[in-house]
């Protein structure tokens, strides 16, 4: 986990010793929470909601393609509650988590190969896959708080496939400013079979910055 999270904090600035793209973004992510018990039960009655979200990364291109490595970090919350009308309990789940991603972006417009067109709209087919850690979070079943750091769901990394688009306008050769969509599920890694699964599905929207300093290096 340390080694991942200084990834964390060096994904960044990596782009920028590379004199490429560094962009910042924050929006809004609507979360849900897909609990099934032991026995493959799914917990009904669940509602998610949303919450602010930050990202900061930078774009890193491959070659001269209108593919681009992504790299950055986000913090996001996520949260859940819901109710047993027959059984009359409450449950709610809240937490705060940081992230790390890694994704392929395409541009289907190459400004590369418009460097004199010093403003313009392009657009951007996004992939992802995430790791995020749980910072702090709580539980509450019938308004007892718990916490849940050290809880088995939570232990470890949600880790995370996602898809999306943005549709940026180019201000100058240097700035452009975005709007995002990101759509995402998680994913388990080892043998769940009779074991209790939880899993995130997510919708994000933001808007943003970037900044291209290869051209302000020129």
């Amino acid at each position: 986990m340390k080694k991942i999270l200084l990834i964390l904090i060096l994904a960044p600035w990596i782009s920028i010793s590379q004199g490429q793209i560094l962009y910042f973004s924050t929006g809004k992510t609507i979360s849900s929470f897909l609990y099934k018990n032991s026995e493959g039960v799914k917990l009904q009655n669940l509602r998610g909601d949303d919450h602010n979200s930050l990202c900061a990364g930078g774009l890193i291109p491959l070659s001269t393609s209108p593919l681009y490595l992504s790299l950055d970090a986000t913090y996001q919350k996520y949260n859940a509650e819901g109710s047993d009308p027959v059984l009359g309990n409450y449950y709610a789940w809240q937490g705060s988590f940081l992230g790390a991603n890694i994704g392929l972006d395409y541009e289907i417009k190459s400004r590369r190969n418009r460097v004199n067109d010093e403003r313009g709209l392009f657009f951007m087919i996004k992939t992802a896959v995430s790791a995020e850690f749980l910072l702090f979070g709580t539980q509450n079943i019938n308004n007892r708080i718990y916490d849940l750091k050290g809880a088995p769901e939570f232990d470890k990394p949600f880790y995370f496939l996602r898809g999306g688009f943005s549709v940026n306008y180019r201000v100058s050769r240097i700035y452009s400013i975005y709007l995002q969509y990101m759509g995402g599920m998680s994913f388990l890694i080892g043998n769940y079979t009779n074991k209790e699964r939880l899993q995130l599905a997510t919708h994000a929207i933001s808007v943003g910055m970037a900044f291209d300093l290869s051209n302000r290096m020129r």
